[in-house]
């Protein structure tokens, strides 16, 4: 089912496919399954339950995990990839991501500012393409390794934190990089999607699709939390909009910055 194709003037089609179907599985991006539980949440629709839902190719954010949880009452789990196998994640029955080490080994070179080796960029080597093996491949995302371990794959490594690209990040003027920003939308403001974009200059917008709920309260609220998080020297501008256009690739990005600072 496309998820390029999604919009509100057919999602309800998709859900009835999907009782037609009747599918022990879903597999997807987040953001398309998070929109077709929204759905699902606001209609009061009762449909079969999944043995699981798997999400992947885009980061899972918080309040998406919640309404695919909501909307199909079974577990989400989420798994973590690239186009060329260089490496796999997923999560175990604990919900903790580990890195899959007979794909790949792991290492993490440190961003400018972090506290320690194990938060920074992803760099993995390859143990899977007798072909063409990728040697410590930048994968162009960051992370944050965890010290903790699980009963369930106690030697694997562990993802405390995902972060994503390295490119989604929010500058600040003086040349802090912000990231985790889903909490901006964590609870429910109302909203079936939205987006941060930085200009060139270093303004933010911040782009919603609201739903029939959303009123300016909610509107302030996400002002307010995107304000407390980026400071008070970037302008913040929230626009409402009737949809979000995807990457080529079919993928959604909630964050997106044309804006480096000199510094």
């Amino acid at each position: 089912m496309s998820g390029y194709h999604l919009s509100d003037d057919n999602v309800g089609y998709y859900v009835d496919k999907i009782v037609d179907f009747k599918p022990r599985e879903i597999f997807g991006h987040p953001s398309s399954i998070a929109r077709v539980s929204k759905y699902i949440v606001d209609n009061n629709l009762s449909i079969l339950k999944p043995n699981v839902i798997i999400t992947t190719a885009e980061t899972l954010l918080p309040y998406q995990r919640q309404v695919i949880q909501k909307a199909f009452s079974c577990p989400v789990v989420d798994q973590y990839g690239c186009t060329e196998m260089a490496f796999f994640a997923s999560q175990c029955p604990n919900g903790i991501m580990h890195f899959h080490p007979e794909h790949a080994v792991v290492e993490v070179l440190p961003n400018a500012g972090r506290r320690n080796g194990k938060e920074g960029e992803l760099v993995t080597t390859s143990l899977l393409s007798q072909a063409m093996p990728l040697i410590r491949y930048r994968v162009g995302d960051s992370v944050n390794l965890g010290d903790q371990s699980a009963d369930c794959h106690s030697s694997f490594p562990v993802i405390s934190h995902l972060e994503g690209r390295i490119d989604d990040y929010i500058y600040t003027k003086d040349g802090r990089a912000i990231s985790r920003l889903a909490s901006i939308f964590s609870g429910d403001k109302h909203i079936k999607l939205a987006q941060l974009t930085q200009s060139s200059g270093g303004d933010v917008q911040i782009l919603v699709v609201p739903t029939t709920e959303y009123s300016s309260v909610y509107r302030q609220m996400i002002y307010n939390e995107a304000r407390e998080r980026l400071g008070y020297d970037i302008e913040i501008k929230i626009k409402e909009v009737f949809d979000i256009p995807r990457e080529a690739n079919g993928k959604f990005r909630p964050i997106q910055s044309f804006y480096r600072p000199e510094n």
